[in-house]
Protein backbone atom coordinates (compact mmCIF):
# COMPACT_ATOMS: atom_id res chain seq x y z
CA UNK A 1 0.00 0.00 0.00
CA UNK A 2 0.86 3.65 -0.15
CA UNK A 3 3.20 4.64 2.65
CA UNK A 4 3.83 8.16 3.88
CA UNK A 5 7.51 7.75 2.98
CA UNK A 6 6.79 6.71 -0.63
CA UNK A 7 8.03 9.18 -3.22
CA UNK A 8 7.49 9.55 -6.93
CA UNK A 9 10.42 10.30 -9.19
CA UNK A 10 9.34 11.40 -12.65
CA UNK A 11 11.83 12.03 -15.44
CA UNK A 12 11.97 15.75 -16.15
CA UNK A 13 11.05 16.77 -12.61
CA UNK A 14 13.98 17.40 -10.32
CA UNK A 15 13.94 15.85 -6.88
CA UNK A 16 11.43 13.64 -5.14
CA UNK A 17 7.83 14.72 -5.04
CA UNK A 18 5.70 14.43 -1.91
CA UNK A 19 2.75 12.09 -2.11
CA UNK A 20 3.10 11.51 -5.87
CA UNK A 21 2.49 15.17 -6.74
CA UNK A 22 4.95 17.44 -8.47
CA UNK A 23 6.90 19.62 -6.02
CA UNK A 24 5.00 22.74 -7.07
CA UNK A 25 1.64 20.95 -7.02
CA UNK A 26 1.50 20.97 -10.82
CA UNK A 27 0.05 18.06 -12.74
CA UNK A 28 2.42 15.53 -14.19
CA UNK A 29 1.40 14.70 -17.75
CA UNK A 30 2.65 11.16 -18.27
CA UNK A 31 1.03 8.50 -20.42
CA UNK A 32 -0.67 5.73 -18.46
CA UNK A 33 -1.34 2.46 -20.30
CA UNK A 34 -5.10 2.00 -20.67
CA UNK A 35 -5.93 5.56 -19.58
CA UNK A 36 -7.36 7.84 -22.27
CA UNK A 37 -5.25 10.99 -21.79
CA UNK A 38 -3.45 13.10 -19.19
CA UNK A 39 -5.83 15.44 -17.36
CA UNK A 40 -4.68 18.80 -16.06
CA UNK A 41 -4.84 18.93 -12.26
CA UNK A 42 -5.00 15.15 -11.88
CA UNK A 43 -2.12 12.95 -10.74
CA UNK A 44 -3.27 9.79 -12.49
CA UNK A 45 -0.36 7.70 -11.21
CA UNK A 46 -1.21 8.51 -7.58
CA UNK A 47 -4.89 7.78 -8.14
CA UNK A 48 -4.15 4.47 -9.82
CA UNK A 49 -1.76 3.48 -7.05
CA UNK A 50 -4.54 4.02 -4.51
CA UNK A 51 -6.78 1.74 -6.61
CA UNK A 52 -4.09 -0.89 -7.19
CA UNK A 53 -3.81 -0.05 -10.88
CA UNK A 54 -7.49 -0.69 -11.70
CA UNK A 55 -8.02 1.70 -14.61
CA UNK A 56 -11.67 0.76 -15.15
CA UNK A 57 -12.49 1.49 -11.51
CA UNK A 58 -10.52 4.74 -11.64
CA UNK A 59 -12.42 6.00 -14.69
CA UNK A 60 -15.73 4.87 -13.17
CA UNK A 61 -14.94 6.80 -9.96
CA UNK A 62 -14.09 9.90 -11.97
CA UNK A 63 -17.38 9.62 -13.87
CA UNK A 64 -19.24 9.17 -10.59
CA UNK A 65 -17.44 12.21 -9.17
CA UNK A 66 -18.66 14.28 -12.12
CA UNK A 67 -22.27 13.22 -11.62
CA UNK A 68 -22.33 13.61 -7.83
CA UNK A 69 -20.05 16.58 -7.15
CA UNK A 70 -20.25 18.94 -10.14
CA UNK A 71 -22.68 21.14 -8.18
CA UNK A 72 -20.83 20.89 -4.85
CA UNK A 73 -19.88 24.61 -4.74
CA UNK A 74 -23.49 25.63 -5.40
CA UNK A 75 -24.77 23.19 -2.76
CA UNK A 76 -22.25 24.51 -0.22
CA UNK A 77 -23.21 28.12 -0.98
CA UNK A 78 -26.92 27.23 -0.64
CA UNK A 79 -26.30 25.46 2.67
CA UNK A 80 -24.45 28.52 3.98
CA UNK A 81 -27.26 30.80 2.80
CA UNK A 82 -29.70 28.63 4.80
CA UNK A 83 -27.45 28.73 7.85
CA UNK A 84 -26.58 25.02 7.59
CA UNK A 85 -22.83 25.21 8.18
CA UNK A 86 -22.66 21.51 9.12
CA UNK A 87 -24.01 20.45 5.71
CA UNK A 88 -21.60 22.82 3.95
CA UNK A 89 -18.68 21.44 5.97
CA UNK A 90 -19.69 17.83 5.26
CA UNK A 91 -19.86 18.49 1.51
CA UNK A 92 -16.45 20.20 1.47
CA UNK A 93 -15.05 17.26 3.46
CA UNK A 94 -16.55 14.76 0.99
CA UNK A 95 -15.06 16.53 -2.02
CA UNK A 96 -11.68 16.79 -0.25
CA UNK A 97 -11.65 13.05 0.43
CA UNK A 98 -12.65 12.11 -3.10
CA UNK A 99 -10.13 14.52 -4.59
CA UNK A 100 -7.39 12.97 -2.47
CA UNK A 101 -8.42 9.45 -3.46
CA UNK A 102 -8.09 9.99 -7.17
CA UNK A 103 -5.20 12.47 -7.14
CA UNK A 104 -6.85 15.84 -7.81
CA UNK A 105 -3.73 17.74 -6.76
CA UNK A 106 -5.24 21.22 -7.16
CA UNK A 107 -8.76 20.57 -5.90
CA UNK A 108 -7.81 18.68 -2.73
CA UNK A 109 -5.89 21.55 -1.05
CA UNK A 110 -8.58 24.16 -1.79
CA UNK A 111 -11.27 21.77 -0.55
CA UNK A 112 -9.25 21.31 2.64
CA UNK A 113 -8.85 25.08 3.04
CA UNK A 114 -12.60 25.53 2.58
CA UNK A 115 -13.39 22.76 5.06
CA UNK A 116 -11.06 24.26 7.67
CA UNK A 117 -12.52 27.74 7.12
CA UNK A 118 -16.03 26.33 7.58
CA UNK A 119 -15.00 24.56 10.78
CA UNK A 120 -13.17 27.52 12.31
CA UNK A 121 -14.91 30.70 11.18
CA UNK A 122 -17.63 32.40 13.17
CA UNK A 123 -21.10 31.31 12.00
CA UNK A 124 -21.89 34.78 10.66
CA UNK A 125 -18.69 34.82 8.59
CA UNK A 126 -18.98 33.16 5.21
CA UNK A 127 -15.66 31.93 3.79
CA UNK A 128 -16.26 33.70 0.47
CA UNK A 129 -12.66 33.66 -0.81
CA UNK A 130 -12.23 29.99 0.06
CA UNK A 131 -15.53 29.09 -1.59
CA UNK A 132 -14.59 31.02 -4.74
CA UNK A 133 -11.21 29.24 -4.96
CA UNK A 134 -12.95 25.89 -4.39
CA UNK A 135 -15.56 26.63 -7.08
CA UNK A 136 -12.88 27.66 -9.58
CA UNK A 137 -10.78 24.50 -9.07
CA UNK A 138 -13.86 22.26 -9.08
CA UNK A 139 -15.08 23.84 -12.34
CA UNK A 140 -11.63 23.53 -13.92
CA UNK A 141 -11.39 19.84 -13.03
CA UNK A 142 -14.95 19.13 -14.15
CA UNK A 143 -14.26 20.82 -17.50
CA UNK A 144 -11.04 18.87 -18.00
CA UNK A 145 -12.75 15.58 -17.09
CA UNK A 146 -15.67 16.30 -19.43
CA UNK A 147 -13.27 16.82 -22.32
CA UNK A 148 -10.70 14.08 -21.59
CA UNK A 149 -12.72 11.15 -20.26
CA UNK A 150 -14.21 9.04 -23.03
CA UNK A 151 -18.00 8.65 -23.11
CA UNK A 152 -19.15 5.55 -21.27
CA UNK A 153 -20.31 3.86 -24.48
CA UNK A 154 -17.19 4.75 -26.50
CA UNK A 155 -15.18 1.83 -27.80
CA UNK A 156 -11.86 1.47 -26.05
CA UNK A 157 -8.79 2.23 -28.14
CA UNK A 158 -6.68 0.39 -25.59
CA UNK A 159 -7.79 -2.21 -23.10
CA UNK A 160 -8.76 -0.52 -19.84
CA UNK A 161 -7.66 -3.38 -17.66
CA UNK A 162 -5.36 -3.03 -14.69
CA UNK A 163 -2.13 -1.12 -15.15
CA UNK A 164 0.95 -3.29 -14.82
CA UNK A 165 1.98 -3.01 -11.13
CA UNK A 166 5.63 -2.95 -12.23
CA UNK A 167 4.88 0.25 -14.16
CA UNK A 168 3.47 1.91 -11.05
CA UNK A 169 6.31 0.73 -8.83
CA UNK A 170 8.95 1.80 -11.31
CA UNK A 171 7.25 5.19 -11.61
CA UNK A 172 6.42 5.67 -7.91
Amino acid sequence: GLQSHDRLIVPGIRGPARGCAAPDGAHMAIAIPGFPAPIDGLDIVAGLRRLEGDTELYIALLRDFISTEQDAATVIAAALAQGDRKAATRRAHTVKGLAGTFGAVRLEPVALTLELALRSAEPQQAPDAELQAFAAELDALMSALAVKLPPEDAPETQPAGPVDPHFLTSTC
